[in-house]
């Protein structure tokens, strides 16, 4: 990647991130589409964006949609909904083989790009509305995603601690809502949601590989022709700095293997990026961590054991898999790992592990757009997108006070622990 990261913006609310580049053989484009994360509109704005990926007015149906994408080359098109701070983020993204590839002077980009504002700005409507039998499609495939999600019992846990932690803060909230919301959708509700989403969203576009950005900006301007975009701002996220007291909750249910999850508040700069991503990474990150080392390896305490600071929260949760009567051994363990790298007591060679490993990852990302993509995605809310390049420069600035400071801003809110009872299998 020429480590070149350019952003315009294109009218209220909305941008383009342009990452240049012939280092792949393929182009990414996404639409970043955030909104307040509320109780009562999760749901909705959930199924509504899978639901927009399915068809639109050109393409009212699979077969129509399926030919389209193979006229450009095979594309394929894909829908997600993903949270950042306290904002929920919903994802139509589009890959297709780069311009220089194509057979003609189309811009197979371009293409891709406005089907992607055809399925947002003109969904299949039929007398006002969207149609019954397909609003009931995606409710039904949207019960089932949030099915699969209590089924898996690590991503269960971290999902429960960040309720419990949260519960008067909307990054509580599931991305995906509740299976009752979903079940209360009507084809209005959501014609409903999607003009808001049309006014309300702040929009970020990424485009990865050699597309003209100047074209791809006009015709993102030519849809916004008559939007009113003048709501088109998010709150600011609800940091709380310091935990007044540590919150235990234990829930039980039916598997071998419980699940611990710590949750911390951080009193974090976002200046100071590099030092706290490098302050976890030290404390529960790769396998030079003190987590990794002791709790895991040399405790036998944890079948896995990690820790993952959120920048755009200021929380940080560690996660951990362990046999259940060894939760206070377990507890105990982390507190004292922690301990160590408030109290400056780590190595220096677990600090050099962990600052060659993390900046050497970031010299080397980008081993597909999706990765720049993602990159690009996850700043969508800051003012500037820092490159890979950038951070990593920062990262090897680094010192042991940096990491000490940073682990001096953090204190422990919630411990979560999901008993197995041992009478079924994970």
């Amino acid at each position: 990647m020429e480590n070149i990261i350019s952003m315009r913006q294109i009218a209220p609310g909305v941008r383009l991130c342009a990452a240049p580049t012939q280092r792949f053989k393929t182009a990414k484009i996404s639409v970043n589409m955030a909104l307040p994360l509320k109780k009562e509109t999760a749901s909705v704005y959930a199924v509504l964006v899978y639901f927009l990926h399915r068809s639109c007015k050109k393409y009212p149906d699979m077969t129509k949609l399926s030919s389209r994408l193979a006229y450009l080359y095979g594309a394929t098109i894909s829908a997600s909904v993903t949270k950042i701070g306290e904002a929920q983020v919903l994802r139509l993204s589009l890959t297709a083989i780069d311009d220089r590839f194509s057979l003609t002077d189309e811009s197979i980009t371009e293409n891709c790009m406005d089907l992607l504002l055809d399925m947002i700005f003109e969904p299949n409507i039929v007398d006002g509305s969207f149609l019954p039998h397909d609003v009931g499609q995606e409710k039904r495939l949207m019960l089932e995603k949030i099915e699969s999600e209590l089924n898996d019992k690590r991503s269960y846990a971290k999902q429960r601690c960040e309720e419990i932690m949260c519960e008067n803060e909307a990054y509580g909230i599931n991305r995906l809502g509740t299976a009752e919301d979903v079940a209360s959708i009507t084809p209005d509700s959501l014609y409903e949601a999607w003009q808001n989403l049309l006014k309300k969203a702040v929009v970020q576009i990424n485009v990865v590989g050699t597309a003209d950005a100047d074209k791809i900006s006009a015709g993102i301007s030519r849809r916004l022709e008559g939007v009113d975009r003048s709501e088109a701002v998010l709150p600011p996220t609800q940091i709380v700095r310091s935990a007044e007291k540590v919150r235990e909750v234990t829930e039980q249910m039916p598997i071998n293997q419980g699940k611990l999850v710590m949750g911390m508040r951080v009193d974090y700069d976002p200046q100071k990026r590099a030092a706290f991503s490098i302050m976890c990474d030290v404390f529960g990150g790769g396998p030079y961590s003190r987590l990794f080392t002791n709790v895991r390896e040399k405790m036998s305490l944890c079948y896995y054991c990690s820790a993952r600071l959120n920048s755009d929260k200021g929380i940080l949760l560690i996660q951990s898999g362990i046999e259940t009567e060894n939760k206070d051994k377990a507890l105990s363990a982390i507190k004292e790992q922690f301990e160590i790298v408030k109290n400056n007591q780590f190595e220096d060679d677990e600090l050099e592990a962990s600052k060659k490993a993390c900046a050497d990852a970031l010299d080397g990302f980008g081993d597909t757009p999706e990765d720049y993509d993602y990159w690009c995605m996850n700043q969508m809310l800051r003012e500037k997108i820092l490159t890979p390049g950038d951070l990593a420069a920062q990262i090897r600035e680094v010192t042991r006070e940096d990491v000490v400071n940073c682990a001096n801003k953090v204190t422990l809110d919630t411990v979560y622990m999901l008993e197995g009872t041992g009478e079924a299998e994970e």
